[in-house]
Order: structure tokens, then C-alpha cells, then sequence
């Protein structure tokens, strides 16, 4: 199984659209090695994994409200 794909570090304006860009890469890969659905992440119980992911990009400098 390949490894998730790395989180970019802001290097601009911590905006919603940014971060998407560059967490979206992980967030595919998680979706696809954790048998996750999408839908999961936009419910109001948002599985553990997706919260690892957006500490993740936390520890890369996104702010977890972006993230």
C-alpha cells in the first residue's frame, strides 16, 4: 500500500480554498486505504481518521478551523 501523499505548508493565505488544495491529495488517499466515504467528513459525527488528518495539516501550519 503506497503511503498518503504529504500536506503542503501554507505558503499564502490560510483561506478555506487554499487549504483545500493542499490537503485534498490526503484526504483522496484516506478516503480510498480507509474505506471511508466522502459523505463522512461533512457529518456531524466526522470519523477519527479525518481528524487525524486535519492535525495533520494543523503540525504543517494550517489552522485547524482552515483545516
Amino acid at each position: 500500500m503506497p503511503p498518503m501523499k504529504s500536506i503542503h505548508r501554507p505558503d499564502c493565505d490560510q483561506t478555506l480554498e487554499n487549504a483545500v488544495e493542499a490537503i485534498r491529495p490526503s484526504f483522496h488517499d484516506l478516503v480510498s486505504l480507509a474505506d471511508l466515504s466522502v459523505e463522512a467528513a461533512a457529518g456531524p459525527d466526522i470519523p477519527e481518521a479525518f481528524i487525524a488528518l486535519a492535525r495533520r495539516a494543523e503540525s504543517m501550519g494550517w489552522t485547524m478551523g482552515v483545516a
